[in-house]
C-alpha cells in the first residue's frame, strides 16, 4: 500500500542535491517535461503558464493550453525562457515529451485531434520543422509521452488504447525495422506496468536503463520515479528510485545521465517550496560509499571521517570527532560538535549549567533563562575573535522557547566562530544561517520546521554532504530519536499520518 511504501521509502532515504531551477525556469503555473542533451547547455520544457501569444484558457481545468518553451544556460545561470518555434506552437495545446540524444529531432504531444497524439519535428539549419504525425505509433485513443533511444531504433510510447493496456495508461514499445517504419507497437506487459497509470518515459544513455512515473508498484502516492533494466533479455522488477526524489504527491518526467547510483539530471515535482503548482528540478544523486573529508578549504587538516549518506551523519562503526584538528586558524571545524558524540545519537541537552569543555579560548557564557537554566544564543558577537569577517551572514534571533518541537538542518560547528569563507565553502545554499552556541561550540543551523520530514528534505538538497537534523523541544536541543517517539505527525502529506501512528 501507498502508506506501508511511505514508511519504508523515508526510512531508506537516499543520498541525493535536489534543487528548483529558480524563477527564470519555473512560474506560478504548471512547468514540467524537462529536457536537454548531455551537454546541459539548453532546456527545452512545457509550461502552462499566461502568455501573449494567443495561447486559450481551458475552462475545464482552469489552466492556460500547454506551449512550449526554451531557456539556456550561461554558466550555471539560466535565461528567460522563449516560446520554441512558431512552426511548433499552435493556439492549442503543445507538450515536449521527448528529444533525440542528438538534439535534432523533438517529439511533441498535440492535443484535441484523435485523442492527442505524437509528433515529430526535426532540427534543420537552426530552424524546427513543422511537426509530422507518427502514424503507425499513434491510435484513435490518447498517446500522451514517449522517448527515443540513444541508437534511434526503439521508441517508448505511452497509450491508453482500451483493448491493450492493464489499465490506465501503460508503456508500449516499438522497433525500427529495415524500411525505417516502426512496428506496432507492443505492451510492455505486467512487470512494467500496472492497473493505474504509467507515464513520462525516458531511456537512458546505455539504451538499457528505462525511467517512468508510475501510481502503481510501490508507490509513495501519486506518480514515483521508478527504474527498470534490461538484463538477458528481459525487463527487471521497477525499483522506486527513492525519497525524497520521490514524495506522496506527483514526480514525474525524470530524465538521467550517468550510471545507476550517480545518476543525475531533471525531473518534474510538487514540493512545498515550490514556486507554482510542478517545478522542474535539478537532481543529483550522491555516491553512498563516500568518505567526507572533516575539512573546509586547504587551510585544513586531512582528517577524514566516514559519514553514512542514507542519513548525512557520521557512521557509528567510524566516526570518530577529533576536537583537537585545527584550521589554519587554530579553529576547530566539524559538523558535530557533540564532544564526541555522535550525531543525533547522543543526548545534547543543555543543563545544569554545563557549557561543554572544550578548549575555545573565545568561548562566551551561555545566557541564561528567567529560570536560571541556559539558553542557546544566535549571535554576530566577534569580540576576541581574529578570524575573518563573517557578519551579515546571521540572524540575531533567539531559538523559540514555545512549548513546541523546532527541527533545524546543521551545516557545520566550530570552536571559534567560522568565517564567511569557510561558511560558505561548506554551506553553499541560499537559506539564511543561523550562529548558536552550544556544548562549547558554534553551530550554524538552517531552517526552523515544524516537522522531521521538511527538515529531513532540506539535509539532502543543502549541499552539504554531512548536514544533519537537529531539535529543540521547549528551547532546548534534545536527542532526535527522543523526539521521534514522541513525534505523531508525519509533514510530507496527511497520506502518511495515519501510517505513522498506528
Amino acid at each position: 500500500s501507498e502508506c506501508e511504501s511511505g514508511k519504508t521509502l523515508t526510512s531508506q532515504a537516499k543520498a541525493v542535491s535536489i534543487s528548483n531551477l529558480g524563477p527564470n525556469i519555473n512560474s506560478k503555473y504548471n512547468d514540467y517535461s524537462p529536457l536537454t542533451t548531455k551537454t546541459d547547455s539548453f532546456l527545452i520544457f512545457t509550461s502552462r503558464r499566461e502568455n501573449l501569444e494567443g495561447k486559450k484558457f481551458d475552462i475545464e481545468t482552469q489552466e492556460y493550453y500547454e506551449d512550449i518553451y526554451v531557456s539556456r544556460k550561461t554558466g550555471e545561470e539560466w535565461s528567460k525562457p522563449e516560446r520554441l518555434s512558431d512552426a511548433i506552437s499552435t493556439s492549442t495545446y503543445d507538450a515536449a515529451v521527448a528529444l533525440a540524444y542528438n538534439g535534432q529531432t523533438l517529439y511533441i504531444y498535440k492535443g484535441l485531434l484523435n485523442g492527442g497524439d505524437i509528433y515529430e519535428s526535426k532540427l534543420e539549419s537552426s530552424t524546427w520543422t513543422a511537426p509530422r504525425t507518427m502514424r503507425i505509433i499513434n491510435t484513435p485513443y490518447h498517446e500522451s509521452s514517449a522517448c527515443l533511444s540513444p541508437d534511434g531504433k526503439t521508441i517508448f510510447v505511452v497509450s491508453d488504447h482500451p483493448q491493450k493496456t492493464l489499465g490506465g495508461h501503460d508503456i508500449f514499445i516499438s522497433k525500427m525495422k529495415e524500411d525505417q517504419t516502426w512496428t506496432e507497437p507492443e505492451n510492455m506487459g505486467s512487470t512494467i506496468n500496472t492497473p493505474y497509470d504509467e507515464e513520462g518515459v525516458f531511456i537512458a544513455d546505455d539504451g538499457q536503463t528505462l525511467y517512468f512515473s508510475s501510481k502503481g508498484h510501490n508507490s509513495m502516492g501519486g506518480y514515483d520515479i521508478f527504474r527498470t533494466r534490461f538484463e538477458n533479455g528481459v525487463w527487471t522488477t521497477p525499483e522506486n528510485i527513492g525519497y525524497p526524489m520521490n514524495s506522496t504527491d506527483d514526480d514525474m518526467y525524470c530524465i538521467s545521465f550517468g550510471g545507476v547510483g550517480s545518476e543525475e539530471g531533471y525531473f518534474s515535482s510538487v514540493r512545498p517550496e515550490g514556486l507554482g503548482e510542478k517545478d522542474i528540478y535539478y537532481y543529483k544523486f550522491i555516491n553512498e560509499t563516500a568518505s567526507v573529508k572533516n575539512a573546509i578549504d586547504s587551510t585544513t587538516t586531512d582528517t577524514t571521517f566516514a559519514v553514512d549518506l542514507h542519513t548525512g551523519e557520521p557512521s557509528d562503526a567510524f566516526a570518530t570527532i577529533n576536537n583537537g584538528q585545527t584550521n589554519g586558524n587554530g579553529n576547530t571545524v566539524n559538523n558535530s560538535g557533540n564532544n564526541g558524540e555522535t550525531a543525533d545519537n547522543g543526548q545534547n541537552n543543555l543543563k545544569n549549567g554545563q557549557n561543554g569543555t572544550g578548549d575555545n579560548s573565545t568561548q562566551q557564557d551561555i545566557e541564561r533563562t528567567e529560570t536560571g537554566q541556559p539558553k542557546d544564543i544566535i549571535t554576530n558577537d566577534r569580540s576576541n575573535n581574529n578570524n575573518n569577517s563573517n557578519s551579515g551572514n546571521f540572524k540575531s534571533i533567539d531559538i523559540p522557547q514555545q512549548a513546541n518541537v523546532i527541527f533545524h538542518v546543521q551545516v557545520g560547528a566550530s570552536r571559534k566562530p567560522m568565517p564567511q569563507k569557510e561558511l560558505k565553502a561548506r554551506y553553499p545554499g541560499k537559506m539564511p544561517v543561523e550562529q548558536i552556541q552550544h556544548d562549547g561550540w558554534y553551530k550554524y543551523l538552517i531552517g526552523n520546521f515544524n516537522n522531521y520530514g521538511e527538515a529531513r528534505q532540506v539535509k539532502f538538497s543543502s549541499g552539504t554532504p554531512d548536514a544533519w537534523v537537529v531539535v529543540y523541544k521547549d528551547g532546548v536541543r534534545v536527542n532526535i530519536r527522543e523526539v521521534m517517539d514522541m513525534v505523531t505527525y508525519f509533514p510530507h502529506k496527511a497520506i502518511l499520518l495515519a501510517c505513522l501512528i498506528r
